[in-house]
């Protein structure tokens, strides 16, 4: 049997308890976006099996399926499925976990690029907070790592190299034989570093709200970069008719997800941010009843709504809700 011929036996709430306890997170809307893209799809040729194997410890032992990561989306859809003799596996318990598997590196085609694209992209300077966090990493190496133990890699990434086992005991050893005034230095290194991180993160959020195509401008989201804290959560609409998309995110956010779980009087605002392609438009309607899904759950909270042009949209909507403390 292929992946694709278990998920097709099925609809999502057949198998929503064993996804429950495979996921183990009480958002489960990851998933049920991943299924539903996966259902509209059409297998690609592809090499090899998935291979499911019992792991773990003998008092805690797990199914864990191999080889369907690696192959995203369509590919994955055309593998044959390979359970091992010893393996004993319901039908759903097996697709919940290919579920799993599958969307790893993201619930989306598109989230896994981004993920991807992130994950190996290396030391990149997108803006000027990134750019210090690499000049304060480097002074940070140059004064821990010996000359002989140094190395970097082509994009200019510090690297520690290990030349033998002695060389490598005497590193774990000098991490924990620490004085109090190189332990608060190193303190103060790791809170600053993080404070940098955020705010580069913030900078390109900033960017992606407010780009030229957008109707947000940079007054009114510059807030941003002075909140407390932030969280991001991110939908897609599909596979559903152009004429459904809303109804689908509602039925998604409504049903599916874990909202952030802060006390509603701590989030001070909200900001939806929709993309579509110019050849499916929002409309305004669908602009009122995203704004309106929102508020109603939200009704306290000040809503910032803006919408942009995202040629790789397609027929969906793509939807980002941005809960901030401020």
């Amino acid at each position: 049997m292929t992946f694709k011929e278990l998920l097709d036996k099925y609809q999502f709430e057949d198998f929503m308890p064993e996804m429950r306890k495979v996921w183990r997170h009480k958002d489960i809307s990851g998933v049920k976006m991943a299924f539903d893209c996966l259902k509209s799809m059409s297998p690609a040729p592809a090499e090899g099996t998935i291979d499911v194997i019992i792991t773990g410890s003998d008092t805690d032992p797990y199914i864990r399926v191999m080889d369907l990561s690696n192959d995203y989306w369509e590919k994955g859809l055309s593998k044959q499925i390979i359970v091992e003799e010893n393996v004993v596996v319901s039908e759903k318990e097996l697709l919940a976990s290919c579920l799993w598997e599958i969307t790893f590196y993201g619930s989306t085609p598109r989230k896994t690029e981004e993920n991807m694209t992130g994950l190996f992209e290396g030391w990149v300077e997108r803006n000027e907070y990134d750019k210090m966090i690499h000049e304060m990493e480097v002074r940070h190496y140059r004064k821990k790592v010996k000359p002989r133990n140094r190395s970097y890699s082509r994009d200019g990434a510090p690297r520690y190299i290990v030349r033998n086992r002695d060389e490598l005991r005497k590193k774990h050893l000098s991490l924990l034989r620490t004085n109090r005034r190189k332990r608060k230095a190193e303190r103060r290194y790791i809170d600053r570093k993080a404070y940098l991180v955020r705010m580069s993160r913030r900078t390109e959020l900033l960017k992606q709200l407010t780009r030229s195509d957008s109707s947000f401008s940079l007054n009114d989201l510059e807030f941003i970069m002075t909140i407390k804290e932030g969280r991001n959560v991110s939908y897609e609409s599909f596979p559903t008719p152009t004429y459904r998309r809303v109804a689908y995110l509602e039925d998604l956010i409504l049903n599916y997800t874990n909202l952030p779980e802060w006390h509603v009087e701590e989030i001070t605002d909200i900001v939806i941010f929709a993309e579509s392609s110019k050849d499916t438009p929002i409309s305004v309607e669908e602009g009122e009843r995203l704004r309106s899904l929102i508020g109603v759950l939200y009704p306290a909270v000040r809503l910032h709504y803006g919408q942009a042009t995202n040629a790789s949209a397609g027929k969906e909507i793509l939807l980002s809700l941005n809960f901030i403390k401020r």
